[in-house]
């Protein structure tokens, strides 16, 4: 049987150099030679058929519009979360601007209060200035420590009670405000 195979193999070989010297032959021994390199092999063929069937499952258009889906998702979500910021945005601006009315009516206030009461003016004046110290502070240790002391000196005060009661509202406003500053 190898004398048989040795013996095809010889006379493939001795076609070949027939075919090198006839062109026609030889284009036809390259056509055999390519179809036999062409063939596919099982594993290529089995790849073939999960992709024919993954293309059946879940064809190229329902994954096309899945990621459209997931893009407009995207698009949403960044939509909203612009609406959130700039709801927030109108917030803190608001608020920064009712702080400043306030904080506006309590000068006048204060003025108010110092005009009001001639008798203990200087008094009042120096507890106005402790308060105001409060916000001076560079920690929240420090200004708790002036806050505690105001009090102390605002409850000590013997002038009419509601000049008293806007002393610890003024004391309390700006404990909020430098404690909203250094952070709770």
């Amino acid at each position: 049987m190898t004398d048989e195979n040795n013996g095809n193999s010889q006379n493939e070989n001795l076609n070949w150099k027939i075919a090198l010297n006839n062109p026609m032959k030889k284009a036809i021994a390259d056509q055999h030679k390519w179809n036999a390199m062409l063939q596919p092999n099982p594993l290529s063929k089995a790849i073939e058929r999960q992709n024919q069937i993954a293309r059946l499952i879940n064809p190229p258009e329902d994954r096309e519009n899945e990621s459209l889906i997931q893009k407009l998702k995207k698009l949403d979500e960044a939509k909203q979360e612009k609406i959130r910021k700039d709801e927030e945005y109108k917030q803190s601006v608001l608020s920064a601007l009712q702080g400043i009315e306030k904080n506006t009516a309590n000068l006048s206030d204060m003025v108010l209060l110092l005009q009001k009461n001639e008798e203990k003016q200087e008094e009042v004046f120096k507890l106005l200035v402790q308060i105001l110290e409060i916000a001076k502070s560079p920690n929240k240790k420090e200004a708790e420590s002036k806050y505690r002391k105001v009090m102390t000196e605002i409850g000590k005060f013997r002038g009419d009670i509601e000049t008293a009661a806007q002393l610890f509202n003024f004391a309390k406003t700006t404990w909020d405000a430098i404690t909203k500053i250094l952070g709770n």
